[in-house]
């Protein structure tokens, strides 16, 4: 998983539809390796693919335990001037977002910013590097977690030790993201990893608009980068733009079919276009991409949760034998749901939604 918002460590902006559109959270992603200017310096890398190796680390790609194994054997074995190695140790560790503590840190996002500062000095101008400095920051905004010692460093207790010292506050780490995508755009304006970041600080910070502009510039930029499309398409969903959504989603797909979320967000698009006179044929099509969502990832709950929604919504209140079938269907689903997510704090909203349909259509049922 690309380092950043997919960020499987932590939800960099977490959407969700809604009411005409309830979905559990969306969650768009950034990467900061991929890149829009092929083969012109060192600072712009041609585009990986997700979770790909750079070929000093490794000539296939691993599983995310092994990647970082490789990282920082690479990195131990390298020198430590090597700005390209420390950046890919840095985005293997802020994927696997560890809190745990060790001699070099005091959790993951600690050692990464280490790794980039190292990275930072070897090369200022290393555009990658600013990027994803710019996705450190914008985790920990997001994990409330940063403290500072009185010098202004972040500290690293011992082990057993609390953690002491003043936050930052979220706004101005936020900030500090913000400047490091604009250094990275000011040194390579065509960098569209920087825009897409930047495009996810911007919603951070409240600006839908400016949001979108900067995902639409990375994609302009490099139309082979799925991650900017797939942004785009959350926010334009969550703003209740289906068709635009739905446009985001099938082009990101068509780079990257077999992203789980973006299937799911393109089935959430579908069925907010469901009318009055295309109802039948979209349902239809809602049911082929929740399908296709089970297939790739068979336990995800969202998946569950959005089918129980679409067939409380559009089947269960028919009456007659058809609807009640079609009601217990969708009360298993969402009683499925709930015992999937019942110890999932991120899933608190959902499962309310859940319960209270579920109880719904059991009172329907009597």
């Amino acid at each position: 998983m690309a380092t950043g918002a997919g960020i499987k460590l932590i939800a960099l902006v977490s959407l969700a539809c809604a009411p005409a559109c309830v979905s559990v959270a969306q969650v768009p992603r950034t990467s900061a390796t991929a890149s829009s200017d092929p083969g012109t310096t060192k600072a712009a890398a041609a585009p990986q693919a997700d979770g790909a190796i750079p070929s000093k680390i490794a000539q296939r790609p691993e599983s995310p335990v092994g990647a970082l194994a490789r990282a920082e054997e690479s990195a131990h074995e390298m020198p430590w001037d090597d700005a390209e190695i420390l950046v890919r140790l840095a985005e293997l560790e802020m994927d696997r977002g560890s809190l745990r503590p060790n001699a070099e840190g005091w959790d993951d996002f600690d050692r990464a910013h280490t790794a980039l500062k190292r990275a930072l000095l070897a090369d200022a101008g290393y555009v990658p590097a600013l990027n994803a400095l710019a996705i450190y920051y914008l985790h920990r905004a997001r994990l409330g977690q940063d403290r500072l010692s009185s010098s202004g460093g972040l500290q690293v207790p011992s082990f057993g030790a609390s953690i002491d010292g003043p936050r930052r506050p979220a706004t101005e780490r936020l900030e500090m993201a913000r400047r490091a995508t604009h250094r990275a755009t000011e040194l390579q304006p065509r960098y569209a990893p920087a825009h897409n970041t930047a495009g996810l600080i911007e919603l951070e910070l409240g600006g839908t608009g400016a949001a979108i502009r900067e995902f639409e510039k990375a994609s302009a930029l490099s139309p082979s980068y799925p991650e900017p499309l797939f942004n785009l398409a959350a926010v334009l969903l969550s703003i209740h733009d289906f068709e635009h959504a739905r446009e985001a989603y099938r082009m990101g797909l068509a780079l990257e079919p077999d992203r789980y979320d973006a299937n799911l967000g393109l089935a959430l698009a579908e069925r907010g276009r469901i009318g009055l006179f295309n109802r039948d044929e979209q349902l239809a099509l809602v049911k082929a991409h929740l399908s296709r969502c089970k297939m790739l990832e068979p336990e995800r709950p969202e998946t569950v949760f959005n089918e129980a929604v679409l067939i409380d919504e559009y089947e269960a209140r028919l009456g007659g034998d058809r609807g009640v079938a079609a009601a217990r269907r969708a009360v298993k689903l969402f009683d499925d749901f709930i015992m999937m997510t019942a110890t999932e704090p991120e899933y608190a909203e959902a499962l309310r939604i859940a319960r209270r349909r579920s109880s719904s259509l059991r009172a329907l049922l009597r």
